[in-house]
């Protein structure tokens, strides 16, 4: 942190340096760009959001050393929302006043991210790419069938969202310059204000990109243990992150199908997961060795994303079909 001479703490700094060595594929000269394009970026809307309500705002940038390749910016204060949401989900008391806190948050989430992407909006809207989705969609059904899934667990799932993506072709997508990596653990609040951290994956793009990949976290820590009287908390949190988004939570189909893609994405992930657990890593080889890994995979993990799956495409089928977008 910054000590005035007597020593007390006038902020708390964070040093955020890129890798000097970059991984397979990557030039330092790309690297060098990255860092920097993040400085200024972060500089841009900082200062947007100074001029806005002090409920949102962002942490200041304060330095950049090229040389280093390093970032310094303030600490965030306050609670991220991962932190928030297992705080709520597993303690003993208060859960529904923690609940109405919770939404409070993801509403101002909500908010602070439909200012961002009006703020910097793309010079013109797109129309859906059919093609562009079709071989996303075919390039996660590859990973899903290298993380050991089965094709005829997956196949129909992929045909239907095949199918469903036809129905969005020429439809316009509005264009914004991106956070990229807007997560739960992203984003800090406190009683009066929200701060989200950590520009460093903007791009130009689609803004239901944004959405549809902080509402498909959301939905995953459903994935797991629960308490019965806690799980409609995640249903809950997406909804008040749309209220405070687009005024409303009722969800646009054509946003429906970028959220059942980015699910769909995250399939084989989990198909691997016990294997990168540090804690079940230890005893992978015994897992292996009896079967329970394989068949943790092919009962839990693939049971739960193909209901969670069909029941989004089903909703898609319903929406879509009424000629709403």
């Amino acid at each position: 942190g910054v000590r005035t001479r007597s020593g007390a703490l006038l902020k708390s700094l964070i040093a955020k340096a890129y890798r000097i060595t970059p991984k397979a594929g990557a030039r330092d000269q790309d690297i060098a760009r990255k860092s920097q394009r993040e400085f200024v970026f972060h500089q841009q809307v900082y200062a947007f959001f100074a001029a806005q309500s002090e409920e949102y705002s962002v942490v200041r940038p304060v330095d950049y050393f090229p040389d280093m390749l390093t970032l310094i910016v303030e600490k965030a204060e306050g609670a991220d929302l991962g932190e928030l949401i297992q705080t709520a989900r597993y303690s003993l008391g208060g859960y529904f006043t923690r609940k109405a806190q919770l939404g409070k948050y993801f509403k101002r989430a909500g908010k602070w991210l439909a200012l961002m992407h009006q703020g910097f909006a793309a010079s013109a809207a797109t129309t859906f790419e059919a093609k562009h989705f079709e071989q996303q969609i075919n390039h996660y059904f590859e990973r899903f069938k290298r993380a050991g899934g089965k094709v005829q667990t997956a196949e129909p799932i992929r045909q239907l969202l095949l199918i469903q993506l036809q129905k969005f072709a020429g439809v316009p997508v509005r264009q914004a310059h991106l956070h990229g990596d807007f997560k739960l653990r992203h984003i800090f609040v406190t009683e009066d204000n929200l701060t989200p951290i950590d520009f460093g994956n903007e791009l130009a793009g689609a803004t239901y990109d944004d959405i549809a990949r902080f509402l498909v976290e959301i939905k995953l820590l459903e994935y797991g243990f629960a308490l019965p009287v806690r799980r409609d908390l995640m249903r809950y949190l997406q909804d008040q992150f749309l209220l405070g988004y687009f005024g409303s939570a009722q969800w646009p189909p054509l946003l429906r199908f970028y959220y059942a893609v980015w699910l769909w994405a995250k399939w084989d992930r989990r198909l691997k997961k016990l294997a990168t657990n540090r804690l079940i890593k230890k005893v992978d080889r015994l897992m292996q060795a009896t079967g329970m890994k394989s068949l943790i995979n092919q009962t839990y993990v693939n049971g739960w994303f193909k209901r969670e799956l069909l029941a989004e495409i089903a909703l898609l089928e319903k929406e879509s079909g009424s000629g709403a977008r």
